[in-house]
């Protein structure tokens, strides 16, 4: 198959891509915030342990910090995510399936104060919801208290 360039992509693929990659940093911010990490830890770095989106959402749920109905819809915008940043065909993002059941889910679990009557397309739906999920995340991160490495009672070293 032809590999794709960014100019290859549709605009509504790049915003997606775009969009995910902002959630992603800030689960990402969210982590080391919290975890007392050295400059040379590589536990969040890509290609460590926890290098990927989903594992450090994963690492969020186990901590406490996600429910996990938050953590499955990250999970789910990873793999929305990366069907736009891999897949070879001209894809029309908002009409697959993967994605118009995404937002249904999402859709219905969302608190009715932020569900607009405007918003009746799947696309304007689904950046409504990673918006919301932003904010979210925003919250979540001003709220997380500084790791620090604690002392040991009995043991100086």
């Amino acid at each position: 198959g032809k590999y794709k360039t960014p100019a290859d992509f549709s605009k509504d693929r790049v915003e997606v891509i775009t969009r995910v990659a902002y959630l992603d940093d800030m689960v990402l911010s969210l982590l080391q915030r919290h975890l007392t990490l050295e400059a040379e830890d590589r536990l969040l770095s890509e290609g460590g342990p926890m290098g990927t989106f989903v594992l450090r959402a994963k690492l969020c749920l186990r901590l406490g910090m996600f429910s996990i109905s938050f953590y499955s819809m990250l999970k789910a915008l990873a793999e929305i995510r990366n069907i736009c940043a891999h897949d070879k065909n001209n894809i029309e993002i908002f009409k697959m399936d993967k994605t118009k059941s995404f937002v249904n889910r999402a859709w219905s679990s969302l608190d009715k104060d932020f569900q607009f009557e405007t918003q009746k397309e799947v696309k304007d739906r689904f950046f409504h919801i990673i918006t919301v999920m932003t904010v979210e995340l925003v919250d979540k991160l001003n709220k997380v208290e500084p790791a620090k490495i604690k002392q040991e009672r009995y043991f100086q070293f």
